[in-house]
Order: C-alpha cells, then sequence, then structure tokens
C-alpha cells in the first residue's frame, strides 16, 4: 500500500508540474502525448475496487472539489468546465457546473451527466435476455409502478446493524435485549409510501406533504387525502408496487399478516392505500442475486442467469414512480444516481416527495432533480457517485 501511495503521489506531482508549465494537455484521450498523430495511446491503471475507492479519496477527490473553490491552492482554473465537457455536458450546463460552489451540488450534477451520458450500456444480448426476465414477471412494461429494495443478508451483520438495533431501542428496548427481530420490519418501508408520512415523528427522513393522508373524523373512521384512498371507495386505485429483496420469503411472510380489502389488494398506511406487491419472478428459487453466492464458482450459466435476475431488478427500480431504499446499500447508491435528471421542467416527484423542481443537492438550487426517492432508514445523504 504504501508503494501504492508514492507511486500515485509520484504520479500526481508529475500530472500538476505539466499542468503548471503548459505542457500537459486537456484532452479526454490522451493526458500528455507529445506526438500529435500517436492518439492511439492511452494510459491504463488497473485498479480493484477497495483500491479505486481509495485512489479517488487520497487522489481525486480533493482535486475535483479544489476545481470548485477558486481558493483552493490545487485550483486550476478551466478544469471544472472540461471535467464535465468530458462528461456530455453542453457549454451552458458545462458553465454551470463549473460555478457549483456547494460539494453535494457537484456531485448530483456529476449524477445527472452520468446518467444521461449512457456510460452503463449492456451488450445486445444483456439487454434481449434482461428483458425477456422482465417480461416473465407481473409487471405491466406500459404501467406505472413504484418499487422499493429490501436489502437484509449480509448487511445485516454490518452496514445495517447499527440501524437495526437503533430502531428498536427507539420503541422501548434496552441495549442487550432481544430484539423482536434482526431487521428492520417491512411497515417501516410501506410507510415511507405514504405521500403524507411526516418521518419526524420516528424516522429520520421527512417527506413533505400538504396535508396527512389520512386523520380521523368523529366517527373513528379514516379519512384519507391526496392521492390516497381507502376501501369505502367504490373503486379505489391499486398501487403496484415491485419489491426487490435477498430476503423473499421473510418479507412475502410479512406481507401475508398485512390486512385485505374487498378487492384482494393488500391495504397498508391505514388502509389508505390498496397495493399490489410484485416479486423477482426468481424470488421463490433463490435469495442469492450476487456474483459469487450460490452454485458452484465455476458455474458460468448459473452465475450468467442470476446477474441476469439482478440487472432486470435494478432496471425495474431506476425506472420506478417512486423508489423506497437506502444508501447502506449499493443498489440504493446507484439507483438514485441513475434517477437523477436536469430540472428542464419535467413534471415527477423528486427526493423526499417534493415537487418537481425541488434541489436535489443543497435545497436551493434547481439545477437538478431526483425522481421521487424516499429513504427507509439509514444516512440520508449519499456519498459520491460509484462509491
Amino acid at each position: 500500500e504504501n508503494d501504492y501511495n508514492n507511486n500515485s503521489n509520484n504520479e500526481e506531482n508529475e500530472m500538476e508540474d505539466k499542468q503548471r508549465d503548459g505542457r500537459g494537455k486537456t484532452n479526454q484521450n490522451n493526458y500528455d502525448n507529445d506526438d500529435e498523430n500517436d492518439y492511439d495511446k492511452t494510459n491504463v491503471l488497473v485498479l480493484g475496487g477497495e483500491q479505486l475507492r481509495k485512489y479517488f479519496l487520497r487522489q481525486y477527490q480533493p482535486r475535483m472539489l479544489a476545481a470548485h473553490d477558486p481558493k483552493h491552492p490545487l485550483h486550476i482554473p478551466g478544469l471544472a468546465y472540461n471535467w464535465a465537457l468530458r462528461l456530455g455536458a453542453r457549454h451552458h450546463e458545462a458553465e454551470t457546473f463549473a460555478s457549483l460552489r456547494v460539494e453535494r451540488d457537484v456531485w448530483d450534477y456529476v449524477s445527472a451527466l452520468l446518467a444521461r451520458s449512457g456510460i452503463m450500456t449492456f451488450q445486445p444480448w444483456i439487454v434481449r435476455d434482461v428483458m425477456e426476465f422482465i417480461k416473465s414477471s407481473e409487471l405491466p412494461l406500459d404501467g406505472r409502478y413504484d418499487a422499493m429494495h429490501v436489502r437484509r443478508g449480509d448487511k445485516l451483520e454490518m452496514e445495517a446493524a447499527g440501524e437495526v438495533r437503533e430502531y428498536w431501542m427507539r420503541r422501548g428496548y434496552r441495549e442487550g435485549d432481544r430484539f423482536p427481530t434482526n431487521y428492520i420490519p417491512l411497515e417501516e418501508y410501506l410507510k415511507r409510501l405514504d405521500d403524507g408520512f411526516n418521518a419526524d415523528g420516528g424516522s429520520r427522513r421527512a417527506i413533505a406533504s400538504a396535508s396527512a393522508s389520512a386523520s380521523v373524523v368523529g366517527n373513528g373512521v379514516a379519512k384519507c387525502h391526496g392521492n390516497n384512498n381507502n376501501d369505502h371507495n367504490s373503486d379505489p386505485e391499486i398501487k403496484l408496487v415491485y419489491i426487490a429483496t435477498d430476503d423473499a420469503p421473510t418479507v412475502q411472510s410479512e406481507i401475508s399478516k398485512l390486512p385485505k380489502g374487498r378487492n384482494g389488494a393488500y391495504l397498508i398506511n391505514g388502509g389508505c392505500q390498496h397495493v399490489k406487491f410484485i416479486f423477482n419472478p426468481a424470488a421463490a428459487e433463490t435469495t442469492q442475486f450476487h456474483l459469487n453466492d450460490g452454485g458452484a464458482i465455476g458455474d458460468c450459466f448459473e452465475r450468467y442467469t442470476r446477474n441476469i435476475q439482478a440487472i432486470a431488478d435494478m432496471m425495474i427500480v431506476v425506472r420506478s414512480e417512486t423508489f423506497v431504499g437506502e444508501f447502506n446499500s449499493n443498489w440504493g447508491r446507484f439507483a438514485r444516481i441513475f434517477r437523477m435528471f436536469f430540472n428542464d421542467g419535467m413534471n415527477f416527484a423528486s427526493e423526499g416527495g417534493l415537487g418537481s423542481g425541488y434541489g436535489a443537492g443543497s435545497g436551493m438550487r434547481t439545477d437538478v432533480v431526483v425522481k421521487d426517492f424516499r429513504v427507509a432508514f439509514g444516512p440520508l445523504e449519499p456519498d459520491p457517485p460509484g462509491w
């Protein structure tokens, strides 16, 4: 690791020297190429996932942020503008990007550029197999639906363990007690589908709304507001909710305990929402969606099939109207990146259930928005894209 750091620092210092004396070229294909006719050469740095994160954290993150701070000693004029152009920004977008000063706004703008760039492009046979798999589900390809990602598995042993402990301690349990479950119940995810839910009362995620979705009138009957409806309506709307999870049997058991309306749909959030839940078609067969989970390591067919299923889940949650997830999982972070859009007057709810035009980052800017993303629990702010 010391050799890696020394080599990286030497490379960075050499690059900075070249940029200062004007010998370094700003070119997306070549950092420094004295031969104008030699365009087929490029420098490739091979890193694993963990090493790439360290390289970003130690080398590039400070320089990227310095590009947005004219007072920073590492600031290089024009660097942020050119960076945006290489990500596919138009001239006016690159100028806007270069003017950003808040770190969260910088990363959100990068996310919107990445989402639009087509940087994630699948081979034709991957697209074919993913589409065939999605068609085998009960999800209508031309309809509206919401989605949630319920990640348990190994996350319960590390990243989510503290959140689970905090959840049960807020409900009267003490440190050392045996909690009812070692996970946060599905009920908490379902609350986020309520457009009037205010998480300040029991969670840490505030979702704004003009009014609560359910209130109690004189006879004790729940009255639903907004887009929610109760079983007293003659033809209540049924909300489709796709659940991507590595713990389908437990989640389905939790769903089976929910009340049902006269139309056969499940009733959630005080009966104000009628829901039909849809799962990955292979959920009943396996809970193993990681590359190295389940089966023989050398079984390429099984590994390929498992990854097609996982990619299908990801594409479904990215395209949903509302997404409920969390940033403890790579899935939640990935989904947020590809739900980022430039604010061109699009008519959809943005992060936290707020209306279109709400700044995805600082809450002050409206350059980019994130399509309705609701945090179930855990950190409320994402790390930089790809982290």
